[in-house]
């Protein structure tokens, strides 16, 4: 994931013009850190946006970076803040995060520079005996199946009782299995599983399998210390569980995608956060 390209010209067009800003907003101290944004474009309330969040999630949202690529104080981690925004009508997701920019700037005085490091990065490629994706398979005939009231279902079951997203229908179905972390995907292309293994291995993903298709998979694992997903691991799965053997997301890629992840060394793009303030301005 690197940065937004959307976003610099955005923040290039908006110098010496007006940036884009929302209508009214409140930033608070938070006691405690539930990592719950509600709300914004694309969302059932467009119109409004409450997040309780990090000041790291907080840039790396604003600035569109992933965890790697954004370099602050560990003090970064340790400021928790609720917003209350309210979203200008017709707003679009590159002027939402714009706006989150304008807020953070002027309320809490970050400020930021881009610059190009040298980190480990991955590529994927096909591995020995080449991919085991499945061909995305088609949507139904007859249109999407129907639940009892006559919306279309939201997940379907395989042969073995797992859920996953009905045929034809893009997107990802995660669930977990014990300590397995299982991600159920439709129609995806290699660029878009590229992108889903960055938040499992922390680090820039290249998509150099040179496949062009849509495809349906299954990707079981293990996750590593720090990954999105034991982020994200339940309270359900104990410490023991957690430490079980299994496969790890390398070893799962090549068995069940038929694919490999190879480190190197390359150019990324990240973010440096110069200085910023602990409390907010009046809001």
């Amino acid at each position: 994931m690197m940065l937004r390209p959307f976003l610099a010209l955005l923040l290039a067009q908006a110098v010496g013009a007006q940036a884009p800003a929302f209508e009214v907003a409140s930033i608070k101290l938070s006691p405690t850190l539930t990592g719950i944004c509600r709300g914004g474009p694309g969302s059932t309330s467009p119109g409004q946006w409450n997040c309780t969040s990090s000041l790291r999630l907080l840039v790396s949202m604003a600035w569109g970076v992933a965890s790697y690529q954004l370099f602050a104080p560990p003090a970064l981690d340790q400021e928790f803040f609720n917003i209350v925004a309210k979203v200008p009508p017709n707003t679009g997701k590159p002027e939402f995060y714009l706006m989150i920019q304008k807020l953070l700037t002027e309320r809490l005085g970050v400020v930021v520079h881009r610059e190009t490091r040298q980190q480990t990065v991955y590529d994927l490629t096909v591995a020995k005996g080449g991919p085991k994706l499945k061909e995305a398979e088609a949507a139904p005939a007859g249109g999407p199946a129907l639940d009892a009231n006559g919306f279309p279902v939201n997940f379907v079951r395989d042969a073995q009782g797992n859920a996953q997203l009905p045929p034809g229908r893009a997107g990802v179905f995660d669930t977990w299995n014990g300590p397995n972390y299982r991600i159920a995907a439709r129609l995806h292309g290699t660029a878009r599983i590229a992108n889903l293994l960055e938040a499992q291995v922390s680090h820039h993903v290249i998509d150099k399998t040179g496949l062009t298709g849509k495809y349906d998979y299954v990707l079981e694992f293990l996750p590593g210390p720090g990954s999105a997903a034991a982020l994200q691991r339940p309270p359900a799965v104990s410490a023991g569980e957690a430490s079980m053997p299994g496969l790890s997301i390398f070893e799962a890629v090549v068995q069940q995608l038929g694919l490999k992840l190879t480190s190197r060394k390359g150019p990324v793009d990240v973010v440096v956060v110069d200085r910023f303030q602990n409390e907010p301005t009046e809001n």
